[in-house]
């Protein structure tokens, strides 16, 4: 006998978030939409959230690993599913009752494009999307991501569904201790063929956060590196044909962390990532931000003497 073959592949990485992870739960399972698997990585942690899992009255799967970070749990629950679909959601995030049974109909509408893009709403409080309503689906289809360009879209983990053969064979997110590792996903997956972006409904819940500003800022810097040297590297698909769009989609995130690095005083960093992509800038014909950014730094020098 054939084993059935779910459409999706539910995977949620964790990591010391059980009272957000059982939310994060809870929408899942009120999914109107029901031909799915859950697979949760709980990636080292240390609050309970391993026998909070066990006590589910829900048969999902669960892996247990050293902590790695998110990127690197994402992949392990990949590796153990088996639907057609790989539908990421954050532990601190969370779905609508509609948002698989949309995915699902973007699939069948448009022939089972590689990869989806859903919509989402920043919330602090869940009361804050406690009256969404479900929505006639408006979509947008393109042959790939690459052709998306120039719409510079706003693409997170939790908001994706990718065919489980085409992530795999992407080599799936970087398992670097990284933030815009979901842009580099999106960067590898770039040609691979149906893109379709989700305009309506809203499709998650992006949790917001306080705090850690300095340390946020690090890890993105290292995702900008990250993203930069796999581009020079030739770990991205397109060759010289699609390189003008890729350094037009990677600098988008770099231009806007060197100015957010110099206003939060990191100056070594804002410098190191304005250097190794002002190339990229200025065949782009950006020349106010070229040309701009020293005179942001000199500026934010100045500042700091003075409060010193």
């Amino acid at each position: 006998m054939i084993a059935h073959v779910p459409l999706f592949s539910v995977v949620i990485p964790t990591y010391n978030r059980v009272d957000l992870l059982a939310d994060a739960l809870a929408t899942v399972f009120e999914q109107q939409f029901t031909d799915f698997e859950v697979i949760v990585v709980d990636d080292g942690s240390t609050d309970g959230t391993l026998e909070f899992l066990k006590a589910l009255p829900r048969p999902i799967l669960v892996l247990r690993r050293p902590h790695q970070g998110p990127g690197a749990a994402r992949n392990a629950g990949a590796e153990q599913a088996s639907g057609e679909y790989l539908a990421f959601l954050d532990s601190d995030d969370l779905w609508f009752p509609w948002t698989l049974d949309t995915f699902a109909k973007v699939i069948r509408n448009h022939g089972h494009p590689a990869y989806i893009c859903g919509s989402f709403k920043q919330f602090g409080s869940r009361i804050e999307v406690a009256d969404e309503h479900p929505a006639a689906i408006l979509a947008d289809a393109f042959p790939h991501y690459f052709s998306t360009w120039p719409r510079q879209l706003v693409i997170g983990a939790g908001m994706v569904a990718v065919r489980r053969e085409v992530f795999l064979s992407s080599g799936g997110f970087s398992a670097a201790a990284i933030n815009l590792e979901d842009h580099d996903l999106s960067l590898r997956l770039g040609l691979s063929p149906g893109f379709v972006q989700v305009l309506a409904p809203l499709t998650m819940g992006w949790r917001l956060h306080g705090g850690g500003v300095t340390r946020e800022l690090q890890k993105s810097a290292r995702g900008c590196d990250v993203l930069i040297a796999t581009e020079r590297a030739g770990g991205y698909p397109g060759g010289a044909a699609w390189a003008p769009v890729r350094h037009n989609l990677i600098t988008s995130h770099t231009r806007s962390l060197s100015l957010e690095s110099l206003k939060a005083g990191e100056l070594r960093m804002a410098w190191r990532i304005y250097f190794a992509t002002l190339t990229w800038h200025l065949k782009q014909g950006r020349l106010r931000y070229a040309l701009l950014f020293p005179a942001l730094a000199v500026l934010a020098v100045f500042r700091r003497q003075r409060t010193m």
